[in-house]
């Protein structure tokens, strides 16, 4: 019992009020400490929230686990490790982005399997439930078979392998606190339970998914525009292609395509287009290559025993349309000595050279296509979008360069119906031939369908040969009026070392000839040329060109040949051999016809001869005679002599007076004149001819 229960109560109540004061604070401190404690809470959401947001690729989620690790620490989480798992579109696999246990990033790990880990196994379920958040235990044997399923992943087994070289502990026990969102999950490991961080980890995970989703409608968006820009540049590759007229042009469009690659930020050292021809086991490189300060150019190279070539090669007939390869160390070393030494490739300057040897490795990507391939180097593997990208071009490679190959068969269709069109006329030209005039005809006719082919000459013409140095020549050349300007002659073959050669090459039964004329030696041969007798043109010394290319294209029985202002590029050489074997063939023919004809006139001649004969032969009486000189001056008309009359003198005498007896067209028999003899030049000549016996 208390004596003073008065003084007790008072007491008591002043206690209260000292309490309630202090009580009242306390609560003050107590809603202010979880005022800081939310704002903490809320900073760490903010910041996660931001480096979320920030993201522009969904590689930048290692950067973003690295964060979250840091944040829930510094809340006081005890945590091992954070991080994302992301849903694949199937839903049967994810993407994992983890911290490590120091906070640092790692890469992420795509494509595990949800279906084959009892633990991955919980994690669909979990969401098949629509759980908001679970936990999950992870102890003695169930935690060792989940890091033995883990090791089965080469790129956990490599984190593995590093965490326990630098002295990381794996734990015996892992508890993982999941916070599942709509695209996957938020994984915080810790070693030991922390109830009182679940609903900081719901709200982390609610966060998440929002900046998330909006990433995801950015990556959206960005994914759109990188689409954009991927057409616009296969547009433009597409529409350089389609522009081509002639292989050459391919060099402007691996310019082209290197470009276009660049700007989506492909790090390259060569761009190249393969034009593969399995036939010669060779390949045609189109290359470009930042450090060559000019238009790309062409390789020509064999495929030859490396590996690179035989993977190159194997791939191609695969028509694999993403395939890399990678040289490196030695092997690298051995190809960059025979690429730079032994091939084309010799020609790119010493700085690209160098730059290409001081590569660690090259990293070979192709998309191989029906006619060879587009290929890229660089020091590192693209990427598989990257790949992707190649591929596209590929393809529009491929389809484009099949339109150019068939505009440019089309093209040489058109161009060989022109050539067959121009030999058909120098050969009708030349089968019409009668005489050795008529060739000059022919050269015209020639010279005339080069220009329409777009032939370029400063003349042209034929040598005809034979072993004496002596050649017979027809050349033509352009007049103001367009046409052609016959110069015909001969030529002494010994006066000059292009003439020369000229001969000794058709004597040596050789198809070709080419000689370069500058200088001196240009202004000889013009000298020499001047000086002929038999040559009948003079050329003016002071208009003469700087420089001159001489070609012969032979047949049997002589040359076609050209005087031009460059070399005859491979194409023209080509259609001139043809010109030179149409002619070769139908000068042959002309050659034939003209012994031919020259066998007839012989068998007429002797034909008429035959007839005299027997006239003469079956004469009885003298008086006879007037009949066999009408029959011969019928035969000498049908011989096509172009006479009136003609006369026959007989009987000469020693006073030198003789009988003439005259046929023409209009008398039955020729008439008996007697002549006496004049001193006059025509009468003296018959008397020489008479004593010499010869004809005059």
């Amino acid at each position: 019992t208390d004596p003073h229960p008065q003084k007790t109560i008072q007491l008591l109540e002043r206690f209260a009020g000292v309490f309630e004061q202090t009580y009242t604070r306390f609560l003050d401190l107590q809603k202010a400490e979880a005022q800081a404690r939310e704002a903490q809470i809320q900073l760490a959401l903010e910041r996660v929230r931001a480096r979320t947001m920030a993201m522009q690729r969904s590689d930048e989620l290692k950067k973003a686990a690295a964060l979250l690790f840091q944040q829930v620490k510094a809340l006081g989480v005890p945590a091992y490790s954070c991080g994302y798992n992301i849903w694949e579109k199937n839903e049967k696999e994810f993407t994992s982005w983890m911290s490590t246990q120091d906070g640092s990033e790692i890469n992420g790990v795509s494509n595990i399997p949800l279906t084959e880990d009892a633990n991955f196994i919980r994690y669909v379920t979990s969401k098949q439930k629509g759980e908001l958040f679970f936990v999950l235990e992870l102890r003695g044997e169930r935690m060792q078979e989940h890091y033995h399923y883990l090791k089965t992943i080469p790129a956990f087994k490599g984190y593995f392998d590093y965490a326990v070289s630098v002295g990381f502990d794996l734990p015996e026990t892992q508890i993982h606190h999941l916070a599942n969102f709509s695209q996957g999950n938020l994984l915080f490991i810790t070693l030991e339970p922390c109830p009182e961080f679940h609903d900081v980890f719901k709200r982390f995970a609610a966060v998440f998914e929002q900046t998330y989703t909006r990433f995801l409608d950015l990556q959206k968006a960005e994914a759109q525009v990188r689409e954009s820009q991927i057409e616009l540049g296969l547009e433009r590759v597409r529409a350089r292609a389609m522009a081509m007229q002639k292989s050459d042009e391919l060099s402007e469009l691996v310019d082209t395509v290197f470009k276009e690659l660049t700007k989506l930020d492909f790090a390259l050292t060569w761009c190249i287009i393969n034009i593969i021809d399995e036939s010669s086991m060779s390949n045609t490189v189109w290359a470009a290559n930042p450090d060559i300060n000019k238009a790309p150019e062409s390789y020509h190279m064999l495929f030859e025993d490396y590996p690179f070539h035989d993977a190159m090669m194997k791939g191609w007939k695969e028509r694999k349309i993403k395939y890399v390869y990678t040289l490196e160390g030695s092997e690298k070393k051995i190809y960059d000595d025979y690429l730079f030494s032994e091939t084309e490739f010799k020609r790119t300057p010493e700085a690209a050279q160098a730059a290409s040897r001081a590569m660690e490795k090259y990293v070979v990507s192709f998309s191989f296509s029906n006619f060879g391939g587009l290929q890229t180097v660089g020091n590192e593997p693209l990427s598989d979008a990257n790949l992707d990208i190649l591929a596209r071009f590929g393809k529009v490679f491929d389809l484009t360069y099949t339109r150019f190959n068939d505009l440019q068969k089309a093209e040489a269709q058109a161009r060989e119906a022109q050539i067959e069109a121009a030999l058909e006329r120098v050969r009708a030209k030349t089968m019409a031939m009668h005489s050795s005039e008529d060739v000059g005809e022919t050269v015209a006719t020639m010279f005339n369908e080069f220009m329409r082919l777009g032939i370029q000459t400063n003349r042209c013409g034929i040598l005809i040969f034979s072993d004496d140095p002596a050649a017979e020549v027809w050349t033509a050349k352009s007049n103001p009026g367009g046409k052609a300007n016959l110069i015909i002659g001969k030529l002494d073959m010994t006066v000059h070392p292009l003439l020369q050669g000229i001969h000794n090459a058709w004597k040596k039964k050789e198809t070709f000839y080419s000689y370069t004329m500058e200088g001196n030696d240009l202004m000889n041969y013009y000298r020499a040329l001047n000086e002929l007798e038999y040559y009948p043109t003079k050329f003016d010394m002071e208009t003469l060109p700087s420089k001159e290319f001489h070609s012969d294209f032979y047949f049997p029985e002589g040359s076609v040949f050209a005087f031009t202002a460059a070399p005859i590029p491979e194409e023209i050489s080509r259609v001139f051999k043809r010109f030179a074997g149409v002619f070769g063939q139908t000068y042959r023919r002309y050659l034939d016809l003209q012994k031919a004809e020259a066998q007839s006139r012989e068998s007429q001649i002797q034909l008429a001869l035959e007839r005299v004969r027997a006239r003469t032969m079956a004469m009885q009486k003298s008086d006879e005679l007037r009949e066999v000189i009408q029959l011969i001056h019928q035969q000498l008309i049908q011989l096509n002599f172009a006479i009136t009359n003609s006369g026959f003198g007989i009987d000469f005498k020693d006073s030198d007076d003789f009988n003439l007896w005259m046929a023409d067209a209009y008398t039955e028999f020729p008439m008996k004149v007697h002549i006496p003899y004049i001193d006059h030049p025509q009468m003296n000549c018959f008397k020489e001819a008479k004593e010499k016996g010869l004809d005059f």
